[in-house]
């Protein structure tokens, strides 16, 4: 009984460190590049210009969600998709993340 316990909180171990490995597949510098373009558009969003303040949390958590989601070489061709103005199936899930942040953060 022992035993069998032991190797399922090792599986529940290992379970959990690959889970933190994929919610931090981007790179620093996609990190970077990504709050570099999403804060300030937020802050330009006339929608959201009132709550302005909130804006850095709404893209940590579209950031939260998308590296728990996409992988670093996705986020590549999503960047360059979204750069050549390509409507994409990987943008369009991408683009579900939106919303569910912006309940999240800017709904009271």
């Amino acid at each position: 009984m022992r035993r069998k316990l032991f190797a399922f909180a090792v599986v529940a171990i290992v379970s959990t460190i690959a889970a933190e490995i994929a919610q931090a597949e981007w790179t620093k510098f996609q990190r970077d590049e990504f709050t570099g373009g999403c804060v300030p558009s937020c802050r330009n969003n006339p929608k959201v210009s009132k709550m302005a303040s909130r804006c850095e949390a709404y893209c940590a958590c579209v950031m939260r969600e998308g590296e728990s989601r996409f992988t670093s070489a996705q986020y590549e061709v999503m960047e360059r998709d979204a750069r050549d103005n390509k409507d994409t199936s990987l943008l369009k899930e991408f683009a579900r993340i939106y919303p569910v942040c912006s309940r999240r953060i800017f709904s009271n």
